[in-house]
C-alpha cells in the first residue's frame, strides 16, 4: 500500500498517527472485532488472517527500558517510544470482497464510533483502496487515539495506536518538518 512505503522515523510516526479506534469503549477495539464488523456489514466480505501484533503497557514497557539501554544515543527514539503506550496491528488476506467501487465505510461502525467520541479524519476513496482514519481526544484535546482501516482487493490492514500522540506527532514534525509533510501527502 502506497502509504506503507514511507521511510524511516517520519515514515513510522506518519503511519502511528493514521491510526484510530472503531467501536465504543474506552479503550481502542481490537483488530479483530473490527474486522468482524467489516465482515458483517460489508455483503461478501470475508478475511483470512495473516498477522497480528498486539502490544500493551507491560511488553511496551520493558521495549523502552531495552531501547534506553541499548539506543542512548538517539533521545529522539526513545522520546517517540515513550509516547506510544499499547499498539495493535492485523492484516488480513481478503478471501472475498465485492468490487471496491462498491465499497462505502460502513454505517453502523461509523454511527458506534461517532457516538463513541471518535472523529472520521480521514476518508481515502479511490480506485485502488478505501482508507478510513480514525481519531479520538481527551478531555483537554490532546490525540490520545488513533486507528486506521486500509481495505484493498488482496489486503486488510489495521493499525490501533494509543498514547500521547499528540507528543508523537508533534515530534516527528520538528525532526523533520518538510519529510514529514511529504510522507503525508504520497
Amino acid at each position: 500500500m502506497p502509504w506503507m512505503r514511507s521511510t524511516g522515523l517520519t515514515g513510522v510516526a506518519a503511519l502511528a498517527l493514521s491510526v484510530v479506534s472503531l467501536v465504543g469503549c474506552k479503550d481502542s477495539p481490537a483488530v479483530a472485532t473490527v474486522r468482524w464488523q467489516l465482515e458483517e456489514q460489508i455483503p461478501g466480505a470475508e478475511f483470512e488472517k495473516e498477522f497480528h501484533l498486539r502490544l500493551g503497557g507491560l511488553t511496551l514497557g520493558v521495549s523502552r527500558r531495552l531501547a534506553g539501554w541499548m539506543l542512548a544515543d538517539d533521545e529522539e527514539l526513545v522520546r517517540l517510544m515513550k509516547s506510544v503506550k499499547r499498539i495493535d496491528i492485523g492484516t488480513y488476506r481478503v478471501v472475498s470482497l465485492p468490487p471496491l467501487e462498491e465499497i462505502e465505510a460502513p454505517a453502523r461502525l461509523m454511527d458506534g464510533l461517532d457516538r463513541a467520541g471518535w472523529s472520521l479524519v480521514v476518508g481515502l476513496r479511490d480506485e485502488e483502496e478505501r482508507i478510513w482514519m480514525f481519531m479520538r481526544q481527551d478531555e483537554d484535546g490532546g490525540i490520545r487515539n488513533i486507528y486506521i482501516v486500509a481495505l484493498d482487493e488482496v489486503e486488510l490492514t489495521m493499525v490501533s495506536l494509543e498514547g500521547r500522540l499528540d507528543e508523537l506527532l508533534a515530534d516527528a514534525i520538528a525532526a523533520d518538518p518538510g519529510g514529514f509533510a511529504a510522507s503525508m501527502a504520497s
